[in-house]
């Protein structure tokens, strides 16, 4: 644009008649010069005394200030123009740097300094009007022409603009963007500081709004996005000074304390401090540090002087801890020093005190330590551990060697009571009881280990029995089966019986060890023999027979007292078998003897004999026939084959077939034959009754296992001792019945 101004003043010359006297006049005409309307001013400076000269006023021409714009001055009232925006002009991608105020100022001074001085015209003799030279007439020069609205571009790059006959000062709004024009109307660029408010111009002109950092000093400041002034105090994460630059680190702000970063921003919520690794919380909403008071999260604790605290904290009268990293421990704590525990709530982190903890394994006392040993709370004992753990199940006093038990739940004492599994009664003070002890009225025995006794216990002292049971109780009044047919009574004191008792209207016999006898028995003192039923299925079982019964195929009559003179009969008692004939004699037999006769009784033979092998008791049975019972004579021990590897002695009935004295046999090798004495057949494949194997040509029994009886190791034959061997050879004779079972 480049558009100069400059005005002309012309003076006229006025002639006056000499010697008259009027004031002087101004004349005002108007001139059209170069199409354009000019204003003339003619002033008369002083009264000529000579009218015939021809006077001409020299008057300076000068460049045209701006003209006063009617706009107001007032800073924040602006008016709202709507004109083109100012002349492009470049500018820097960089942040603006503030220029020196005195700086600015200065160059503002020297423009306006400049605008006032007008150069020296040219000197125009003017002459009065009609006047004429020798070169014809003088004509005037025209007046400037008055500038444009809009913008004007100065000699030293500002800008003014002109509007309604005045270029505008102060602020003012063109387009889309704020202006601030000087008293010279020139435009003003950098900070201004205007009526006591800081503004910023960019190097176009414009008025910066919103936030800026200073290329310089890398702080920033923050120009108001409706009006442009320069923000003091808090504002948009940022705090500003006096002098509307950012602050950072840590400010003291109308009596609460902040901290701003390193970027000058306002820091929120948990900050470390890189000297002394505590912390510090900043409000998450306003960034005020807390002070004494927890953060949020109740992690951290900050004290007084807003940093965080570490250690036992006593806070509103409670105790909370605080870890070497600062944070606020919860749950079980050790404390190195004592090895005792403290609990902090899972929830608030508070010391409990008087307490148990949540899951009951530690009680913590009045000053928040764990406790051990014997503890009475709440009118309940517990028992706290040496690693301070509440005990709970049975305990063995260690110097007492007596127990107590404590609830598996709760870990309370139980007194007066049976622990869970009954095994032990706890009394009154807690501790076990032992011995007979007398428990809601059943009596009940406990060990010298306290244990409660259950099944047959034997007193030491008379040597006679009780019966607890399953449930620990003395068994009293009844009969008690403790094993497979032994049988014991026991009386009104729970002891047990012997010898003949009377039991409701039945008669039962219990023997020297205080067992119900069943079967037959023989009286010591008259000789004479009683029974008593030996089925264990039979509702009379071990209950006295008398008068007429039949017994193993022979019938007695045991009259009212149950008893009878003869009998071919089995006594059993404590494991000891003994037959009695009808003759009065008697013999003791292995039990195999006595389970044998039971079997054969309905068996037949050739002969008055008949033999039997207990493969599996390795026994031998001889008997004889008499009043059609089979009446056992002889019993053996015996040595059969071995059916695993096929050469077991073959079992059924057979029948002997034929007897041989000697007869050599292989047994061990083919060239050192042993010798078998007295030979008795009873199979087709020579399967016989015959002696231990004997040396050759001796009758010495071999060594190791072919000497001995009782072993699975004959081919198939029944061994037995010499002297036996020879007893069958003599006596049993061909047909004899052999069974083998």
């Amino acid at each position: 644009m480049n558009t100069k101004f400059h005005s002309s003043v012309v003076a006229c010359g006025l002639a006056f008649a000499l010697g008259a006297a009027s004031p002087a006049i101004a004349l005002a005409s108007d001139t059209t010069v170069n199409g354009q309307t000019q204003n003339e001013s003619a002033v008369v400076s002083q009264a000529l005394q000579d009218s015939s000269t021809s006077i001409v006023q020299e008057i300076p021409q000068a460049q045209l200030s701006p003209v006063q714009s009617d706009v107001s001055k007032e800073v924040g009232t602006v008016t709202t123009l709507q004109e083109d925006s100012v002349p492009s002009q470049s500018q820097s991608d960089e942040l603006p740097v503030q220029e020196d105020a005195s700086l600015e100022e200065s160059k503002s001074a020297q423009t306006a300094s400049a605008n006032k001085e007008l150069p020296q015209a040219e000197e125009n003799k003017l002459t009065s009007r009609g006047a004429h030279t020798s070169e014809g007439p003088v004509e005037e020069d025209p007046l400037p022409a008055l500038p444009e609205d809009g913008w004007h571009t100065n000699e030293d790059g500002t800008f003014s603009y002109y509007k309604n006959g005045a270029f505008l000062t102060g602020l003012q709004i063109l387009g889309d963007d704020t202006y601030y024009f000087g008293e010279d109307g020139r435009s003003r660029r950098w900070t201004q500081n205007i009526e006591g408010n800081t503004y910023y111009f960019d190097g176009s002109y414009k008025m910066h709004k919103g936030l800026l950092r200073w290329n310089a000093t890398k702080d920033y400041s923050y120009f108001d996005e409706l009006d442009g002034r320069a923000h003091t105090g808090l504002y948009k994460g940022y705090y500003f000074g006096e002098d509307g630059r950012s602050k950072r680190w840590t400010q003291n702000i109308e009596g609460s304390t902040y901290y701003f970063n390193g970027s000058y921003k306002m820091h929120t919520g948990l900050l470390r401090w890189a000297a002394t690794k505590d912390y510090s919380y900043f409000g998450d909403a306003d960034g005020v540090m807390i002070k004494d008071s927890f953060t949020p999260s109740r992690t951290y604790y900050m004290g007084t002087n807003g940093r965080s605290v570490r250690w036992t904290q006593n806070i509103d009268g409670n105790t909370y801890y605080f870890d070497g990293s600062y944070k606020m421990h919860k749950g079980l704590l050790r404390w190195n020093a004592t090895k005792d525990y403290s609990y902090f709530g899972d929830a608030d982190g508070v010391m409990i005190k008087d307490s148990f903890t949540p899951n009951r394994t530690y009680y913590m006392g009045a000053n928040g330590r764990s406790l051990r040993w014997t503890q009475n709370i709440d009118g309940n004992t517990y028992y706290f551990d040496g690693s301070y753990k509440m005990h709970t199940g049975l305990l063995q006093w260690a110097a007492t060697k007596d127990y107590s038990y404590f609830g598996d739940a709760d870990g309370v004492m139980i007194k007066d009571s049976f622990t869970p599994s009954r095994t032990y009664y706890m009394g009154t003070n807690g501790r076990s009881v032992r011995w007979t002890q007398n428990i809601d009225g059943n009596t009940y025995y406990f060990d010298g280990s306290y244990k409660m006794h259950k099944g047959l216990l034997r007193w030491n002292a008379t040597k006679d029995y009780s019966y607890f049971g399953n449930d620990g109780a003395m068994v009293v009044g009844r009969f008690v089966t403790p094993a497979t047919n032994r049988i014991y009574y026991f009386n009104d004191a729970g002891r047990s019986l012997r010898w003949t008792q009377v039991i409701g209207d039945h008669t039962y016999y219990f023997g020297p060890s205080y067992l119900m006898h069943t079967g037959w028995l023989r009286w010591n003192a008259d000789k004479t023999f009683s029974y008593f039923e030996d089925n264990p299925s039979s509702n009379l079982y071990g209950v006295l027979y008398t008068g007429a019964h039949t017994i193993d195929g022979i019938s007695y009559n045991f009259g009212d007292e149950g008893k009878v003179q003869n009998a071919a009969c089995w006594v059993v008692s404590d494991n000891s078998y003994t037959y009695y004939y009808k003759n009065g004699n008697s013999g003791t037999f292995h039990k195999s003897a006595y389970t044998t006769w039971k079997r054969i009784q309905h068996m037949k033979s050739g002969t008055q004999y008949f033999g039997a092998v207990d493969i599996d008791n390795t026994q031998t049975t001889f008997y004889q026939r008499t009043d059609n019972v089979w009446e056992p004579i002889k019993s053996w021990a015996c040595s059969v084959g071995n059916e695993r590897f096929g050469t077991g002695t073959p079992r059924g009935v057979w029948h002997v077939t034929t007897n041989k004295k000697v007869y050599a046999v292989a047994a061990g090798t083919e060239e050192t034959p042993y010798t078998c004495y007295y030979w008795t057949v009873f199979t087709n494949d020579y399967r016989s009754f015959h002696s231990i194997p004997c040396y050759p040509g001796t009758k010495r029994y071999a060594r190791g296992s072919q000497g001995r009886l009782r072993r699975h190791i004959s081919s198939g034959c029944v061994r037995l001792k010499l002297e036996n061997a020879y007893w069958v050879y003599r006596i049993i004779k061909k047909g004899t019945t052999v069974y083998i079972f």
